[in-house]
């Protein structure tokens, strides 16, 4: 495995610098050819066998690195309480993205007119994510409190659910 690693690498560098010298050749030739039609199917092709042959030398330095990490007692206990705890933790996660998901349509069903952060729900959930791991520039604590307003409405987060979501529902009542 070590031998075809290093033989993998050797070509893997070779490659590489064959693929700059070609570059370079093909944009000093883009200068001179201004409007006419240039091809690139051979530099992308080398290109898609360039990452082909480098990710063949990471998963053999991947399989390295686990075989030698087997040996070691810690790594070997984690794996075992990884393994036995994989139920509780898939059920945790699907709870939480549930939650989440479910709490992120509401933000951008309240909020996806009025705020850009909101705009989409993709970019909602993103929104949300960076403000659940944001956190205070002194260092006084590390999950922060959000409830910053934008725009005269309230912004919505994990951490004041209950003093958004209410006054929402509220009022959506009495209109």
């Amino acid at each position: 495995m070590e031998f075809s690693k290093l033989i993998l690498s050797i070509v893997t560098i070779v490659m590489y610098a064959i693929q700059n010298v070609y570059l370079n050749v093909v944009l000093s030739s883009l200068e001179s050819r201004k409007g006419e039609f240039l091809n690139f199917h051979i530099f992308t092709s080398w290109n898609e066998l360039f990452v082909i042959v480098m990710s063949f030398v990471v998963f053999i330095s991947l399989l390295e690195i686990l075989h030698l990490l087997r040996f070691n007692t810690r790594i070997r206990l984690l794996a075992m309480t990884l393994k036995d705890s994989s139920k509780d933790l898939m059920t945790f996660s699907v709870t939480f993205l549930l939650i989440f998901m479910a709490f992120a349509q509401f933000a951008y069903i309240a909020y996806g007119t009025d705020m850009s952060k909101y705009s989409g729900i993709i970019i909602t959930a993103e929104s949300m994510i960076m403000r659940l791991l944001e956190r205070e520039r002194k260092g006084k604590a590390f999950w922060r409190r959000m409830t910053s307003k934008k725009g005269g409405k309230q912004s919505c987060s994990l951490g004041n659910a209950t003093e958004c979501i209410l006054p929402a529902l509220y009022t959506s009542r009495r209109t």
